[in-house]
């Protein structure tokens, strides 16, 4: 892109040595110049733009870069969480630059209630899931492995007493 661009300046200058003629006195020196502008491209934070300055009598053109402008930020909240802070994130919407303001405390302990239980046996261990209302942190808490859970089973008139998990009798 700057290859094109000093190429297109070049043939720009090029040209214009041609249409000095409309000078009066046919010397860009002695010309009493009265210049006229127009911007060749925008600034951004990023780059500099370019105006180009153009003499109305003589043609003669000189260009000239235009100051960086200043970044086109937008800003979004990042709510405190139990354990990281909160903050105002402003990002450029040109450049991509980012720096916070307005830190919020983090709000403190986790407010960690029951989510979720499965029973242990006596095959597998069980656990009770917590869970953080406030930011979702969730962790288990591990059973232990239960006793045999019997129960009275009667066949052809025989009762015995077997674990419903595991089978095994008393």
């Amino acid at each position: 892109m700057k290859k094109l661009f000093i190429y297109f300046l070049s043939i720009c200058c090029f040209f214009n040595m041609f249409l000095i003629v409309g000078c009066k006195d046919k010397d860009v020196d002695s010309c009493k110049h009265d210049f006229y502008s127009d911007v060749i491209s925008e600034s951004t934070c990023k780059d500099k733009g370019m105006i180009r300055y153009t003499c109305d009598k003589c043609q003669y053109t000189y260009f000239d870069d235009l100051k960086l402008v200043d970044h086109d930020y937008e800003s979004s909240n990042v709510g405190a969480t139990c354990t990281e802070e909160g903050y105002t994130l402003f990002e450029c919407t040109v450049c991509g630059k980012t720096h916070k303001n307005n830190f919020i405390p983090a709000n403190g302990n986790h407010n960690h209630k029951e989510t979720d239980r499965k029973k242990s046996t006596c095959l597998k261990q069980g656990y009770i899931e917590y869970t953080c209302d406030r930011c979702g942190d969730v962790y288990k808490q591990t059973l232990e492995i239960s006793d045999h859970e019997y129960e009275k089973v009667t066949i052809n008139g025989v009762t015995i007493y077997s674990c419903k998990y595991c089978g095994k009798e008393a």
